[in-house]
């Protein structure tokens, strides 16, 4: 028998279940444990853990239950406050969310972590100036972190401080140059002050990391249209509806495009190489 019924022994079994999550095998982690909490009901760590399996797994009534008990248990373990306070953002719990982040606050003030969190809910409330503010203090105490300028460049855009975005999904981008949606967002801003070519450039990359992304498809036949490529335009149409059948908004470019296009059969149009001024 490899490992004996005793808090020491479960010790043991909850250093491997870490390996196994490190080599993604969730079951035999969990199976683990289980074992571990068996020797020793009173190991935290160990509710903590299958906590964050559980909600990676989607199933939220095992994981908040596991992360009670690691609270009961050690009322000092700000991460499993943290943790349960994301799993009430998500159920909708914003109440109970926000309990939980100013407790992993209380203690644990200089974890990034935290704010973040805190700015989700923030915003979620409609409190979006102090949202940001939120975010901002996260990133002073972790200047890399990534998720953090990206959620404050969302909200930057959606308050049209439009440069004060693009700067945010920029610093996304140096951090992870993988970030499909930051080269999205960035593009976003692009095409609305009319730097079509910059647009382009980021949706391009955008559709390299993801190429089934209707909306960037959609997006980039607005700039293709803009720029004089309409059989291009034409076919970024219709892919973003092959991806997503029921996208409205291409239906309705895609079917404007060909009513122009159907008005102006004598022109030359569709091999027009025209570049916008913009």
């Amino acid at each position: 028998m490899l490992f004996r019924s005793s808090p020491t022994y479960a010790l043991a079994y909850l250093n491997r279940s870490h390996l196994y999550l490190k080599q993604g095998r969730i079951s035999e982690a969990i199976n683990d444990l289980d074992k571990c909490l068996k020797m020793n009901p009173s190991e935290a760590e160990a509710y903590f853990l299958r906590g964050n399996i559980y909600l990676n797994l989607h199933r939220y009534e095992e994981a908040e239950k596991d992360y009670s008990k690691a609270i009961e248990l050690n009322p000092a373990h700000y991460q499993a406050y943290n943790n349960r306070g994301g799993l009430y953002s998500k159920l909708g719990n914003l109440k109970g969310a926000e309990n939980d982040f100013a407790k992993a606050y209380e203690l644990s003030p200089e974890e990034p972590e935290t704010f973040f969190n805190q700015g989700i809910i923030l915003n979620k409330q409609g409190r979006t100036s102090e949202a940001i503010d939120t975010y901002s203090r996260a990133i002073e105490i972790n200047p890399s972190f990534l998720r953090a300028y990206y959620n404050r460049g969302l909200l930057y855009y959606s308050q049209n401080r439009l440069t004060e975005a693009e700067s945010d999904f920029t610093k996304s981008i140096e951090l992870d140059p993988t970030f499909s949606s930051a080269f999205r967002k960035r593009g976003d801003i692009y095409l609305d002050q009319g730097r079509n070519k910059e647009a382009l450039g980021d949706y391009n990359k955008a559709l390299d990391l993801v190429p089934a992304n209707s909306a960037v498809l959609n997006n980039r036949a607005i700039i293709m249209e803009k720029l004089g490529f309409y059989k291009e335009a034409l076919k970024d149409y219709s892919l973003a509806i092959k991806h997503k059948p029921n996208y409205f908004i291409a239906y309705n470019n895609r079917g404007n495009l060909l009513s122009d296009l159907g008005q102006d059969r004598k022109s030359t149009r569709l091999n027009s190489s025209h570049v916008s001024q913009s």
